[in-house]
């Protein structure tokens, strides 16, 4: 049987629970998801490098040149999905702060009332 200190920290916790901004949350998950495959999808559907068997200086830059334009574009996504990752992150942590923060409190207000209570007996 669970004592009144445990039913308030399972209280305390599914409050902290229910204060995490989940619809945020999922809300961005699509997002992020769906930006992680369609980069997946541009760097698996390159095409090989094609042989060099005949030297064609101007095609070989040619291709080069489009080679680095489109190294360019997957780097501008992968640094909008980096940084889309990074926010989501920053706010996963400031909330595992938030609930560290409250469970020490709750530890420390759980303390306190043992004492009381060991206080109150003995008088």
């Amino acid at each position: 049987m669970a004592g009144k200190g445990e039913d308030e920290m399972a209280a305390g916790m599914a409050a902290a629970l229910a204060g995490l901004p989940w619809s945020k949350i999922i809300a961005a998950a699509p997002g992020l998801i769906a930006q992680g495959s369609a980069l997946a999808d541009r760097v698996k559907s390159r095409p090989p490098a094609p042989a060099a068997e005949t030297v064609d200086l101007p095609a070989k830059l040619d291709a080069a040149e489009a080679r680095l334009s489109q190294v360019e574009t997957e780097l501008a996504a992968s640094a909008r999905l980096a940084a889309d990752l990074s926010a989501a992150q920053a706010g996963l942590i400031a909330e595992v702060d938030r609930l560290r923060r409250m469970l020490y409190g709750a530890l420390g207000l759980g303390a306190v009332a043992l004492v009381v209570a060991v206080v109150a007996a003995v008088s």
